[in-house]
């Protein structure tokens, strides 16, 4: 909601709220049968639905509006920075790669994908005097 007149309108407004809690409490059996994504030293929070404690892991796939096209990917990545990214595409080099920004595309949860999760990239810095 945008500021009323006698707001402070230097209220800034985050682009994401915070995160819901998982709906899901269990991963499905077939899913944790699959073969589990190993990466050698990611930068970032890598979540699989192997892990010991699946919070991480369902609560990221709650950035998935759409339930028609929310299936269970074999891993999410959740980078923070240009480099992040950079390190989690050299990771996930041969594997097939998702990528969730808005959480609106009809691709945003594929199967067994190995998706990188844009969520925790969401400010921008403006460089006022190289007008960038």
């Amino acid at each position: 909601m945008p500021p009323q007149a006698d707001e402070n309108p230097a209220v800034m407004y985050p682009l994401y709220g915070p995160r819901d809690p998982a709906k899901e409490k269990s991963v499905p059996t077939a899913v944790l049968e699959s073969e589990k994504v190993t990466t050698d030293d990611l930068p970032c929070p890598l979540y699989t639905p192997q892990d010991a404690d699946p919070s991480g892991y369902l609560g990221a796939r709650e950035d998935c509006w759409n339930l028609a096209c929310k299936d269970w990917p074999s891993a999410i990545a959740m980078p923070t920075c240009i480099s992040e990214v950079q390190a989690v595409v050299k990771a996930a080099a041969g594997k097939k790669v998702a990528v969730l920004s808005g959480g609106h595309s009809a691709m945003c949860m594929p199967q067994g994908a190995f998706l990188i999760s844009l969520r925790q990239m969401n400010k921008v810095v403006v460089n006022v005097d190289d007008l960038t």
